[in-house]
């Protein structure tokens, strides 16, 4: 079957949780990361983290055959992370999988490789302590668990780190660096889609119909825990506002198409004004959101009025797209995908601050199996 070059109603109609934050965060970076995918070297931390996923992956994924888990002696798990590290920065292949593409990272010098890698024999001696022996207790563990589905007339998708179903319920961890703020504990968007995510898809496909009891970071800096709180239905409704506010702005900026102007109107979080000039102007003044941002020359052009109109650089990329099509790929028309309609039946709802009446939005699902 001919291979199809994505829809690129999918930048307005797609989205993950750290799409979502990068955008609400900067609409430039988030435009520039999602819609432009413009390539930039990857942050030595960042790097880090993939190769250390792709670890703890590894460490809680059986043997198709045996059923047993690989490395019972942590020197075993040491070992294949030295000749990963070392394979990835030598560019056989990049820091997420063996399979993934290499990547340019941004290294201070040779020594910080080094440093990096030593930080990662101490992490994964810790991470093994922890989790060892939980290996035994024969409960079901679901790593790096991919999902895709439709909610409210949009695509939600992500991967959850690890999903252990057990028989009080399903307890659901995330790995990351350093812990979490508590807002991040508390609201964080990322948490709030795994939530909705398990509870509207993944549920009924892996979870044996467990409901979720618990939600969990992992901070592998810290060899810590913290739990975070299961997600209120206030919290999915702030999800679909932020979703629906998005979603507008790119569609109307980037198409240039008429506006919804029943969901423009209610924008608290984009500006208006960039859909009426049909500009994506970045989050100013600069301040701790742009910490770990690639795009500052892209930002300073903006600033200078040196920046091409965003419709204009979408436009390109996708012409560039197409002009790289194989034989045996098929363009897929640019065309506007109506307003998720289910979505607009809520916007009424959203006006009605807090979102305390929105049980039915689980019901609103489409699966990608």
């Amino acid at each position: 079957m001919p291979r199809r070059i994505q829809k690129a109603e999918t930048v307005w109609t797609k989205w993950s949780a750290s799409k979502l934050s990068a955008t609400m965060a900067c609409p430039l970076r988030g435009f520039y990361s999602y819609a432009l995918r413009t390539p930039k070297p990857q942050n030595p931390l960042a790097a880090l983290g993939q190769a250390l996923h792709y670890m703890f992956q590894r460490f809680f994924t059986p043997h198709k055959k045996t059923g047993n888990y690989p490395y019972q002696e942590v020197e075993k798990l040491l070992g294949v992370w030295k000749g990963f590290w070392w394979r990835a920065i030598q560019g056989h292949h990049g820091f997420s999988s063996m399979s993934s593409d290499p990547v340019e990272v941004t290294w201070k010098d040779s020594d910080q490789q080094g440093k990096m890698f030593g930080s990662g024999i101490n992490i994964l001696k810790g991470f093994f302590e922890t989790f060892h022996q939980l290996r035994l207790d024969g409960i079901p563990r679901f790593n790096e668990r991919r999902f895709t589905f439709d909610w409210c007339g949009l695509q939600l998708t992500g991967v959850i780190d690890r999903l252990d179903i057990t028989p009080q319920g399903a307890i659901l961890l995330d790995y990351k660096g350093a812990p979490h703020s508590r807002h991040d504990l508390e609201t964080g968007l990322q948490l709030t889609i795994y939530q909705l995510a398990y509870e509207a898809y993944l549920r009924r496909k892996i979870g044996d119909n467990q409901p979720l009891s618990e939600m969990q970071i992992y901070s592998y800096w810290r060899n810590d825990f913290q739990d975070a709180p299961l997600r209120t239905e206030n919290d999915f409704g702030m999800l679909l506002y932020y979703l629906l506010e998005a979603h507008e702005y790119f569609r109307a900026i980037l198409t240039g198409k008429p506006v919804y102007r029943d969901i423009v109107s209610c924008f608290r979080f984009f500006s208006e004004d960039d859909i009426l000039t049909g500009d994506i102007t970045p989050r100013l003044p600069r301040g701790s959101h742009c910490r770990f941002c690639q795009f500052f020359t892209e930002c300073r052009q903006w600033e200078l009025k040196e920046h091409p109109t965003p419709q204009a650089l979408f436009a390109e990329h996708r012409q560039a797209k197409l002009d790289r099509l194989t034989p045996g790929q098929e363009p897929i028309p640019f065309g506007q995908q109506p307003i998720i309609e289910a979505g607009g039946d809520f916007v009424a709802k959203i006006r009605q601050l807090p979102f305390y009446r929105q049980g039915d939005l689980f019901g609103n699902v489409t699966r990608h199996e």
